[in-house]
C-alpha cells in the first residue's frame, strides 16, 4: 500500500519551465542541452545527452552547477547520471524545467488509497461483531 501510495504521489508531479536565475538550491529540475551542449558534455556524460535531471547545487551567472540523477539520451533513452556533480555552463543550456508538486492532486490521491484501505481492512474483518478474530459471548448462569 505504501508503495502505492508513494507512486501516486510521484504521479503528481511535473516540470514547469523555470529562469535559471530564479531555481534555489536542491531543487529538482530538468536541464535541456544545447546542440553545442550535448557536444560538448557527450564526452563525461556518455553519447548524445539531451537532458540531464537532477538536483541544483548552485546558479551562478555563467554556470548551473547540478548533481545528476538522470541522463536523457537522443531518441529518449535515459539511464542513471549515478549522482555526479557537473557543472554546465549557461551557453549550453537550451531551457531548465524546475519539477512541482501539484498539491491538490496528492492529497486527494492520498484520501482515496485510506479510504481504499479503510474499506479493505473492514472486509476482510476488521470492523463489526462477528468472524474469525472475535470474542466469543459471555457465559452467565
Amino acid at each position: 500500500m505504501l508503495t502505492l501510495g508513494l507512486g501516486a504521489t510521484l504521479a503528481c508531479q511535473s516540470y514547469v519551465p523555470a529562469a535559471v536565475s530564479s531555481i534555489p538550491a536542491k531543487s529538482r529540475v530538468r536541464v535541456m542541452l544545447t546542440d553545442e551542449g550535448e557536444h560538448q558534455l557527450g564526452g563525461p556524460l556518455g553519447a548524445r545527452p539531451v537532458a540531464l535531471e537532477g538536483r541544483i547545487t548552485s546558479v551562478s551567472a555563467d554556470s548551473v552547477y547540478l548533481t545528476v540523477q538522470r541522463i536523457v539520451r537522443a531518441g529518449g533513452d535515459w539511464e542513471s547520471g549515478g549522482d555526479v556533480a557537473t557543472v554546465i555552463p549557461v551557453s549550453y543550456v537550451r531551457s531548465v524545467e524546475r519539477q512541482q508538486v501539484d498539491g491538490g492532486k496528492s492529497a486527494a490521491l492520498a484520501a482515496l488509497f485510506v479510504a481504499g484501505a479503510v474499506f479493505i481492512g473492514s472486509a476482510i474483518g476488521g470492523g463489526g461483531g462477528s468472524g474469525p478474530f472475535t470474542s466469543p459471548p459471555s457465559q452467565t448462569q
